[in-house]
């Protein structure tokens, strides 16, 4: 077995991933290298052991169980093999990495020829989808996707629905879940109106296929080239990666980041004072929305030709409309992770740990708490006209009324 992988941005080949005699991972920029991968693996360290190998290369992989037993069935490798299973299936990652078998093809920002998929198709790959994680297989895909939901990589044509045979793709397919029946219509009701309330947000869209209905989520990480088939690959990361976190305690209690550690990784963008801001507006729309899940997993940074940045908002959900979810803060404001125990005191805490000026934050909230509401209906109502209406939508909205009448009373705004 080849113990050793080429890692690439984009086209540049930057360095080597390597197994070690006692299984642990090891990653060495070329001598030449001028990017590098993750704001916590920089250039003038030239060689990172296991920990950082894990947290950025472990966090390209899916999440689940299932999912990686699946993939580990497939390619018969054990499911918690992250070298194995990356030389399998890491030829197309998140943001621009790409992690070929040495000696490989170059990777190109081009896409392969695009399989367009019948109705019928695309319905029993979703159908497939929890024995096929992320179309492995389908028109020789070989790609990765972090999180934990199933889904799957395609490309959106004027043509339909398409997998390439290699290359980027355009959007990420999420289906519904059947145990929480509606999560990706809450999704959509919560990432349109972020979008209303000018939040940026990945786009999405509801669809069906047959019995399937699914979720269309734009890739915010590929930019179109100079011609028809050409698609960029942006580089991104999660918080968790660029802290050098694994994804295995991507929640604070269990040692994952802070709400402080994220503000303070956001002074390395290049416009921290306006990047804040955007994180700040995150977390109190979440807690507005009751989304309960939003962990180090569920921000990324954009590396572009202008620095970084953060990255739109997306997996945005009110959790509070399925009891199945904990409803806990996956990142404690102050020093609370009981959303309805978090009042003044709270965010003057918070502000003073990320070095914000509590009249700016209640600026900022009291905008919120003001047109959120009505955001939400209005988005409701367009979904509800094209036919998308769903319990799970009508408990969100119900959440978001009282969230906001009660940060209203609590900040006193």
């Amino acid at each position: 077995m080849n113990s050793e992988l080429d890692v690439y941005l984009n086209s540049d080949l930057v360095g080597s991933l390597r197994l070690t005699s006692n299984d642990e991972m090891n990653f060495k920029y070329i001598p030449n290298a001028t990017r590098s991968i993750s704001v916590g693996m920089p250039l003038n360290q030239a060689e990172y052991e296991n920990r950082h190998c894990e947290a950025f290369f472990g966090g390209l992989l899916p999440e689940g169980a299932d999912a990686k037993k699946a993939l580990g069935q497939r390619f018969g490798l054990s499911p918690e093999n992250t070298f194995s299973l990356l030389r399998a299936i890491g030829a197309e990652c998140a943001g621009a990495i790409s992690i070929l078998e040495t000696g490989s093809s170059v990777p190109i920002e081009q896409t392969g020829e695009i399989k367009i998929l019948s109705e019928g198709e695309l319905a029993n790959h979703i159908r497939e989808l929890p024995q096929r994680p992320l179309f492995v297989g389908v028109n020789g895909i070989r790609l990765s996707l972090s999180g934990v939901q199933d889904k799957a990589a395609v490309s959106l044509t004027p043509d339909g629905i398409g997998i390439p045979s290699g290359g980027p793709t355009t959007h990420i397919l999420k289906p519904d879940i059947q145990r929480t029946s509606g999560v990706i219509y809450c999704e959509h009701l919560c990432m349109k109106t972020a979008h209303r309330l000018g939040i940026s947000t990945a786009s999405v869209k509801l669809a069906r296929a047959e019995d399937q209905v699914y979720l269309l989520v734009k890739r915010f990480d590929r930019e179109p080239g100079t011609n028809l088939h050409e698609l960029k690959r942006v580089h991104q990361e999660d918080f968790c990666q660029a802290l050098a976190i694994s994804s295995k305690r991507k929640y604070q209690e269990e040692g994952g980041p802070s709400l402080k550690d994220c503000f303070q990784l956001l002074n390395k963008s290049s416009f921290p004072g306006r990047e804040r801001l955007n994180l700040l507006t995150a977390v109190i729309f979440n807690l507005l929305i009751s989304n309960m899940d939003a962990h180090g997993k569920n921000f990324s940074l954009l590396h572009g030709s202008k620095g970084i940045r953060l990255a739109p908002l997306y997996d945005l959900i009110c959790t509070a409309a399925f009891p199945e979810y904990s409803q806990t803060l996956a990142m404690e404001i102050g020093d609370c992770n009981k959303p309805h125990e978090v009042c003044a005191f709270q965010w003057k805490l918070l502000c003073e740990d990320i070095e914000y000026g509590y009249k700016a934050f209640k600026k900022t909230a009291l905008n919120l708490c003001k047109f959120l509401p009505s955001a939400a209906e209005k988005e409701y109502a367009i979904m509800v006209e094209a036919g998308w209406s769903h319990q799970a939508c009508e408990l969100a909205i119900g959440a978001i009324n009282a969230n906001c009448a009660e940060m209203k009373s609590n900040l006193n705004i």
